[in-house]
């Protein structure tokens, strides 16, 4: 069912680009997740070992590309939501269109930028090996 799942992912992609009729990032979420409502498990099944999730009210976007450009920088190839789909779609879509016909996530890092509603689904759900959550406080400067 992942395979098909992928599948389905790019032929949507495929379609919505073909017919310029919307960036393609969300759309193959939303029906993949439509049509197997657990494929945010069977993504985690493939995600590299080292997770990144960020989010919060501001600073998302800038954080996430910080991480993802030190990273790259420093030699990892970084699967990352760049597009800026950052709810369970956008999730899927990321995954599913950046696997290879296998299957397979050939990355050493996934950094998710997340909304703020999408992170409790996301730590519920998607728990590839090592992963541990952070329950916690963080706490910055406010510039006041």
């Amino acid at each position: 069912m992942y395979i098909i799942s992928i599948t389905f992912a790019k032929i949507i992609y495929w379609f919505i680009k073909l017919f310029n009729i919307g960036a393609g990032f969300t759309w193959p979420g939303h029906f993949v997740l439509k049509m197997n409502p657990r494929i945010l498990k069977e993504i985690s099944k493939r995600l590299p070992d080292k997770v990144v999730l960020i989010s919060g009210t501001n600073g998302k976007t800038t954080t996430a590309k910080l991480a993802t450009h030190i990273l790259r920088r420093s030699g990892y190839k970084v699967l990352h939501n760049d597009t800026g789909a950052n709810l369970l779609n956008g999730i899927v879509s990321t995954a599913l269109l950046n696997s290879d016909y296998r299957g397979e996530l050939n990355f050493d890092y996934t950094v998710f930028e997340l909304d703020e509603f999408t992170l409790p689904r996301i730590m519920q759900e998607v728990r590839p090996r090592g992963f541990a959550s952070y329950r916690g406080h963080l706490h910055g400067c406010s510039g006041h």
